[in-house]
């Protein structure tokens, strides 16, 4: 692989991504901070100092899960947390969303941040749902 690229869409616009370098790396190992190229959220996401769990299979804590998971750090309050994008697959996510989750009601949903850097889950204007996440991968022969 030598480029991926992962899209946000939302009404069939691309509304947020993450570019990385796909070489030498492997199905898994391509999501990463290091690797990033180009992102919606550049120069932010490529000098923010994020959880060591950002990775494709994501946070996980008991039943909670959040795959695609380029986030920053945790702490006691999940309204203070931030992220880039993450997938959210169920209810059993550990901060619940139990507001967010009775007006989509629909799993998976794709949350990217709105703004130039981290949205903040405890401030619903930086963040939005997209309806759908692309990756592209390019080979070079």
């Amino acid at each position: 692989m030598a480029k991926v690229r992962c899209s946000l869409i939302k009404s069939d616009i691309e509304v947020a991504y993450i570019e990385f370098n796909g070489t030498g790396s492997n199905r898994d190992s391509w999501f990463d901070q290091s690797r990033t190229l180009s992102s919606t959220w550049s120069p932010s996401i490529l000098t923010d100092t994020l959880n060591p769990e950002t990775s494709l299979s994501g946070y996980a804590y008991g039943n909670a899960r959040r795959p695609f998971y380029f986030y920053g750090p945790h702490n006691q309050s999940c309204t203070n947390e931030y992220f880039y994008t993450w997938i959210w697959d169920s209810f059993t996510d550990k901060c619940r969303f139990e507001g967010l989750a009775a007006t989509l009601q629909t799993f998976p949903m794709f949350f990217y941040s709105t703004i130039s850097g981290p949205g903040t889950l405890g401030n619903p204007n930086t963040y939005d749902n997209a309806d759908a996440m692309a990756v592209y991968v390019m080979f070079t022969c």
